[in-house]
């Protein structure tokens, strides 16, 4: 028995507080979420927060015991500028709004108590334009791609014209695309000291991969081999919307 938490709006353990500044923070939980549209793609901004926790989530797992849940599958956790945190900032921080990582650690040791298991969720097609990869507005302590062809992450993206023009998911400029083939790309999501393999280590059980169609079928069989290798038991969920048995996506017949 699978059960979806979007982890801002499950549950928080005290009024949220947070140093950022581009964000609004809800102070009363049954107020309306803003819609801010962007001006660039009419996309929702989703700057705003209502504070749900990690710690939150850690303690309703009695509840989520008693209503028979086995696994619980986490949108996105770690920090980005979003409340989604589809806009993935850094891979190997948990989102400070949400806590820590030995929050998630013990929030997974207390689950596998009782008998339930995480399922992380693996956005690899795209990052946030505000990242520790891109950085296109500079708040991080990196040289993004953005900011400079000499980035250790300029090969991640493909630009048309640099820096402004490049490729970003489904034409949303906040999600640059990334170049799934990069040879440092894929170290660094699955390398021995990577993305896929920490979390796991921190006591996750697998990866929901966030649009799977839209990932080279040889980056899927790369990290089944290394999340399998890791963790025998580890699962990778993909997302696909059609019939998975017989998809065509992007002109290719996919396997799964």
């Amino acid at each position: 028995v699978m059960y979806q938490i979007f982890p801002d709006r499950f549950y928080r353990t005290e009024q949220p507080k947070s140093d950022r500044t581009d964000i609004t923070l809800h102070q009363d939980w049954n107020e309306l979420p803003l819609v801010c549209p962007d001006a660039r793609s009419g996309d929702n901004q989703a700057f705003d927060f209502f504070g749900g926790t990690l710690e939150g989530i850690r303690e309703k797992l009695k509840y989520l015991e008693e209503l028979g849940v086995t696994v619980l599958y986490l949108n996105p956790i770690f920090k980005a500028r979003s409340n989604h945190r589809y806009d993935t900032g850094d891979y190997m921080q948990i989102d400070p709004l949400l806590g820590s990582e030995e929050d998630f650690k013990r929030l997974c040791l207390e689950a596998k108590q009782r008998g339930i298991r995480v399922l992380l969720d693996g956005v690899f097609s795209h990052t946030g334009e505000d990242s520790l990869y891109f950085n296109r507005y500079g708040r991080y302590e990196s040289v993004g791609a953005y900011q400079s062809k000499e980035s250790p992450y300029y090969s991640w993206y493909t630009f048309r014209h640099f820096p402004d023009q490049y490729a970003c998911w489904w034409n949303i400029p906040t999600l640059p695309e990334v170049n799934k083939h990069d040879p440092t790309y894929l170290e660094y999501i699955m390398g021995e000291n990577g993305v896929a393999r920490h979390w796991l280590r921190c006591g996750s059980s697998g990866w929901r991969l966030d649009v799977a169609d839209e990932l080279p079928v040889s980056f899927l069989k790369i990290l089944r081999k290394t999340v399998r290798k890791e963790n025998k038991d580890a699962v990778l969920l993909g997302e696909v919307w059609e019939d998975a048995s017989h998809k065509v996506s992007y002109g290719e017949m996919r396997s799964y």
